[in-house]
């Protein structure tokens, strides 16, 4: 494929620990190097989240869906949230 993604789930960032982020890179042809074309975070980030510990991109490169196993949510603790991009980054 052209597009890859790469999730740091133990990256801290922005001051916190383990928040985690996805790296996304992309090549012009299969025999190309790969460069970085953005970093994502979770907007509601928060210490031990996880973000990026599990993910999905569709074949066509646009749509990234990235899991957070440890995000806290409806007043749970670490029962984990799916988080849904849309890229922008056609393969």
């Amino acid at each position: 494929g052209l597009v890859a993604m790469v999730g740091a789930w133990y990256k801290g960032t922005d001051g916190l620990s383990h928040n985690g982020q996805v790296y996304t890179y992309k090549r012009a042809t299969i025999d190309d190097a790969w460069t970085e074309v953005n970093k994502l975070k979770a907007s509601d980030k928060a210490d031990h989240d996880d973000f990026g510990v599990s993910l999905a991109i569709t074949s066509d490169g646009l749509v990234a869906m990235v899991g957070a196993w440890g995000k806290g949510t409806n007043n749970l603790t670490d029962n984990g949230q799916v988080y849904t991009y849309t890229t922008n980054i056609p393969a």
